[in-house]
């Protein structure tokens, strides 16, 4: 909706319009404008602020009205805001212009306007610079929020994770090796290692001397002294098993294999989804 404003003619209020004109020009949105001196058009509408200060070239002792008109960053759009100027007569406006004069005590006139331009800029810039503050503060809080949801995310799936000492490393290797034995029975001629841990859950326990090889692709460990706890026993089937797999298989199977088991410890749903698709798919072969 388009704006009236009805005023006294003051150059100090037609330089605050000036003003405005040349900082929307700075930052990109120049605004279209045109001026009257009475019925004649002192300045035809244009967006360069620069021309602004033309219509004084059409006052005189019998102006009486200057109006100007402040449109939008279109050159065609007829919405526009009005500002109206009555001009005094010329004794009017000196009798005026000396009781200013003596106002100021003799401080120039000219000086007054600048002074007034410079406090209506510092006044616009104080203003943007608080908003701008006020948006960083709002980036920053929601920077904040964010940073505080991660955190929480990431604390729950740490506490998802189960450490290895809570696991019954006896009972996973025994069943392991069941089935390992079962499927392949020929590894039990390449990881002698196999045959000791079958009983890791049982009574049996593993040859006192055993010698550690590496021949041709074939693994085995030894033991020496007494015989080794179920622990032991677990991490060296698995150690075991990592050197087959690691002869076995190419890096980027191997890489495969990491990220399965990736997701199974973030998912521990995923170990009987998984076992059921490859020996429910075997079996039924």
């Amino acid at each position: 909706m388009s704006s009236i404003s009805t005023e006294k003619y003051d150059p100090i209020k037609l330089e605050r319009l000036k003003f405005f004109l040349e900082t929307n020009a700075e930052r990109g949105k120049p605004r279209y404008f045109e001026i009257y001196v009475d019925n004649l058009k002192a300045v035809d509408k244009n967006n360069d602020y620069t021309c602004f200060d033309d219509y004084l070239l059409y006052l005189n002792e019998d102006s009486k009205l200057v109006k100007i008109l402040i449109y939008t960053h279109s050159e065609t759009s007829p919405r526009n805001d009005k500002f109206f100027y009555s001009i005094v007569n010329e004794k009017e406006e000196r009798n005026e212009l000396n009781k200013l004069n003596h106002e100021l005590n003799g401080l120039d006139f000219q000086t007054k306007i600048e002074s007034a331009i410079s406090a209506e800029r510092e006044r616009i810039q104080t203003e943007q610079l608080k908003k701008e503050l006020e948006d960083t503060k709002e980036e920053l809080e929601d920077a904040q929020e964010y940073i505080e949801e991660l955190e929480e995310k990431l604390t729950t799936e740490q506490n998802k994770k189960h450490s290895w000492k809570e696991l019954n490393l006896g009972n996973v290797a025994s069943v392991a090796i069941e089935e390992i034995v079962k499927r392949n029975p020929t590894w039990m001629s390449k990881v002698p290692l196999l045959g000791a841990l079958s009983g890791l859950n049982g009574t049996e326990t593993s040859p006192s001397n055993v010698t550690t090889e590496n021949t041709e692709g074939e693994v085995s460990f030894s033991k020496k002294g007494e015989a080794k706890s179920e622990e032991d026993k677990a991490e060296e089937f698995f150690t075991t098993m990592l050197l087959e797999m690691h002869k076995k298989y190419a890096p980027e199977q191997l890489q495969k294999i990491i990220e399965i088991n990736g997701s199974i410890l973030q998912n521990e749903a995923l170990i009987k989804t998984i076992h059921e698709l490859i020996f429910t798919k075997s079996k039924a072969a």
